[in-house]
């Protein structure tokens, strides 16, 4: 399968919602979701890391957010991508120059024919008017982390490959669970990172922060 290869998928004919599949969606939302998917949607209040990185995302990890996300992630649905970077793209804080993605490693990404977080900063990069500099290398392979807690995490040792000095930093990944891959890409990225942006993120992440929202950058 090549990389970012759109999987035909009946998800995405005209009237089936985008998250189950089964029910008729609601043509007027964002994310074309079924009632009972778009009740399922709960949004995520910014959180900070324990480094300090502000972290944003559209809605919690749970319900029909969750499963948009495995949608793309897993089943390299990619043709979702651009709605999820709608739902995301009131959240870019007006001080982002450049979207960098944080990207998958080498052998995931082969195996599930996607880099999720690079459509997501290319849709966002569309909506914004914001460019995308893919400046970090991922390791060839790692441990998965998801269904492990923070502990039993290993950050990955993500790498500069281009741009050393950009400032105005938007890290852009679909999820935020313990924040270990975000840090570890933040710290990668120089000391020009802003924050990061997010499809969905565990709530329990960090710790709350009093401004949880800011508005979009004009184009």
């Amino acid at each position: 399968m090549s990389i970012n290869h759109v999987t035909p998928d009946p998800y995405l004919g005209p009237m089936l919602c985008l998250a189950c599949g089964v029910c008729e969606s609601n043509q007027t939302t964002p994310l074309r979701l079924c009632k009972k998917c778009g009740h399922s949607l709960r949004p995520a209040p910014a959180r900070r890391l324990p480094s300090g990185l502000r972290v944003s995302a559209a809605f919690a990890h749970e319900g029909a957010a969750r499963h948009l996300v495995h949608r793309l992630k897993y089943d390299a649905v990619a043709g979702i991508a651009k709605k999820l970077a709608e739902a995301m793209a009131p959240l870019i804080p007006p001080d982002a120059l450049v979207l960098v993605p944080v990207p998958r490693s080498g052998v995931r990404r082969m195996h599930y024919g996607v880099d999720q977080s690079v459509l997501l900063a290319m849709g966002l990069s569309q909506i914004a008017g914001l460019r995308t500099s893919r400046s970090l290398r991922a390791p060839v392979w790692r441990v998965p982390h998801a269904g492990h807690g923070r502990k039993a995490r290993r950050a990955n040792r993500f790498r500069q490959r281009a741009e050393p000095n950009l400032e105005g930093i938007l890290l852009i990944d679909d999820v935020l669970t313990t924040g270990t891959t975000l840090g570890s890409a933040a710290q990668a990225a120089g000391r020009g990172v802003i924050g990061c942006l997010t499809f969905t993120m565990s709530v329990s992440a960090g710790r709350p922060t009093e401004d949880a929202k800011v508005p979009i950058r004009p184009a």
